[in-house]
């Protein structure tokens, strides 16, 4: 089973530093690994729509309602990284809802069904590209402190752009889908 640890060390190994044993131990990388570890993981699972973090879910409605604005506010579950779909709708189009702190406010009645992007720590379930990519970021992340090295922080930011590349084209990231522009006979007839 992959542990932080391995992923830390192969990040590491991407700086030409050698093996830590503990994110706990008392050497600068593991203490730099330790530091940036969570915020890296999180930056990166909600940054692109990695599909193992997607999560559905219905919420409940809280008992308190907004002061003003909207009927009901619903809570964000504890995972909650970055919003997808409310009610069916891509998270983009906001004219339904509005996010508050870990509240979510809107006139939509309960439950209210959202799709949204998971701080996904099993790491039993991050599939290869991700973990390639996630070191890859780590390692780019950790290059200023541990290395101070231009040369290497620009092939480590190559190298993670081609990791994200692929893993588009093997759709472990899905793509948002597109509005398709208007027609000339959409424009003439409705405005757009």
């Amino acid at each position: 089973m992959l542990t932080e640890v391995e992923i830390a060390n192969k990040a590491l190994g991407k700086l030409g530093i050698r093996p830590i044993s503990s994110l706990d131990d008392q050497e600068e990388s593991a203490r730099v690994a330790k530091a940036m570890f969570g915020t890296v993981l999180d930056y990166e699972l909600s940054i692109y729509r990695w599909l193992f973090a997607l999560k559905r879910t219905l919420l409940p409605k809280d008992a308190q309602a907004p002061a003003f604005g909207y009927k009901n506010q619903y809570s964000l579950p504890p995972d909650f990284l970055r919003l997808e779909m409310v009610e069916g709708k891509p998270a983009n189009l906001k004219d339904s809802y509005l996010i508050e702190g870990n509240k979510i406010l809107t006139d939509l009645p309960a439950p209210l069904k959202i799709i949204y992007i998971s701080r996904e720590v099993e790491m039993v379930k991050w599939p290869p590209f991700f973990v390639e990519a996630f070191a890859c970021k780590l390692a780019y992340e950790m290059c200023e402190r541990l290395k101070q090295d231009p040369s290497r922080k620009n092939t480590l930011l190559t190298e993670y752009q081609m990791i994200i590349r692929d893993a588009k084209r093997a759709n472990a990231i899905q793509l948002p889908a597109q509005a398709l522009p208007a027609t000339e006979l959409e424009v003439a007839q409705y405005g757009f």
